[in-house]
């Protein structure tokens, strides 16, 4: 499925998205050989160490590409609904709801960016009160076939205000998909009561970025740390309260959460744990590229077309069960030029985790804010 693009539907973020800081440095640029243009590009965030997407697809070239996608699924008989993916969905939220457990009380619960609304049948088997917010529809519907409670919209067109204020908010692995990150933050903050949580849950950096595929994934529009993220919250009115490492699944790579409260911000509260340096940065994109030597920054990766709304490029069509197998599929071979993107046969995709443990415990560090 080809997916074109052109420079009336493509945006340049010129300033950091978490602390507004002009000091960026480019890491990568994504050429379309169809399209003959610059469609992606990631950069760093020198002050505050987010990496972001500073060239861009717009929403609605998003929005008409998942259109495009459930026609194109539609009509070929695919699926793309992965059960096993589905069964870990409800395992991870449901581990996520006995971490938070942990720390308060509550009852409502609203989802930003839900998907299938799977997770949140875990929640509302413990009964409670769910409501899942999610802009995709194929992915929507198969929750509300199942019973979930899904406003199918944008955060660009949801009132706030139409809605019970709910006791937390939750926006799991979601804020590095939405395109406004800021709106969608102070969203979340006005979902719930004054007093009440917000839990952010995105993949950490350091435990998810590990080779050249990243660049090319459309899917996430951030990377965050943990610096990153707490200046995301504390910029829109959160006061972080317990920092999080939870895993998806045993053995996978850890994310990274954050436990905020709505409340007034004190003046000058900055908080400074951990961010990721350029060397980090760069090693880590530069990972898996062969030719290596001949490789200049920042990169500029050649794809012959982008044929998914999510990986830009793949090889097929397949829904796989994880991002790393459709990564494991692809090659990045450096020229005096470019970068190249091609395939090869699939991988073991354990080479791509980052297991720091094999424990499902949940590292929780109480924040001192």
């Amino acid at each position: 499925m080809r997916l074109n693009i052109s420079e009336h539907s493509i945006e340049h973020i010129n300033q950091c998205p978490a602390c507004e800081s002009n000091n960026r440095e480019c890491v990568s640029s994504v050429y379309s050989e169809s399209d003959e243009l610059v469609f992606f590009e990631t950069s760093y965030c020198l002050h505050c160490g987010l990496i972001y997407r500073s060239i861009r697809p717009d929403l609605n070239w998003f929005l008409n590409a998942w259109e495009k996608r459930e026609v194109f699924q539609t009509s070929n008989n695919i699926n793309p609904i992965n059960e096993i993916i589905e069964e870990e969905r409800w395992n991870r939220y449901n581990n996520i709801l006995s971490d938070i457990e942990e720390f308060i009380t509550f009852d409502s619960v609203i989802d930003l960016g839900c998907g299938t609304g799977t997770g949140l049948l875990a929640f509302s088997e413990k009964g409670k009160t769910v409501t899942g917010i999610e802009p995709d529809m194929s992915r929507a519907k198969y929750g509300i076939a199942k019973g979930v409670n899904i406003i199918n919209t944008t955060i660009e067109e949801i009132d706030s205000s139409s809605l019970s204020s709910v006791d937390l908010a939750m926006s799991i692995h979601s804020l590095e998909h939405f395109h406004n990150m800021n709106e969608a933050i102070v969203l979340l903050k006005e979902l719930v009561k004054e007093g009440g949580y917000v839990y952010i849950e995105v993949p950490d950096f350091m435990s998810y970025v590990n080779d050249a595929n990243d660049s090319l994934y459309l899917g996430h529009l951030y990377n965050f740390s943990t610096d990153s993220l707490i200046q995301a919250g504390l910029s829109n009115g959160l006061i972080p309260k317990v920092l999080m490492y939870p895993r998806s699944r045993p053995g996978a790579e850890a994310n990274l959460a954050i436990l905020f409260q709505r409340g007034l911000v004190p003046e000058g509260m900055d908080l400074k744990y951990f961010k990721p340096s350029l060397s980090d940065v760069l090693v880590r994109y530069a990972s898996g590229i062969t030719n290596i030597d001949l490789l200049t920054w920042p990169m500029q990766i050649n794809i012959s077309e982008i044929n998914d709304v999510s990986m830009a490029w793949k090889p097929d069509s397949n829904v796989t069960r994880t991002v790393q197998e459709t990564n494991a599929k692809r090659t990045f071979t450096c020229t005096t030029d470019f970068v190249k993107v091609g395939s090869q046969a699939v991988v073991n995709e354990d080479k791509y985790y980052i297991a720091l443990t094999e424990k499902l415990q949940t590292l929780k560090i109480t924040l001192n804010a």
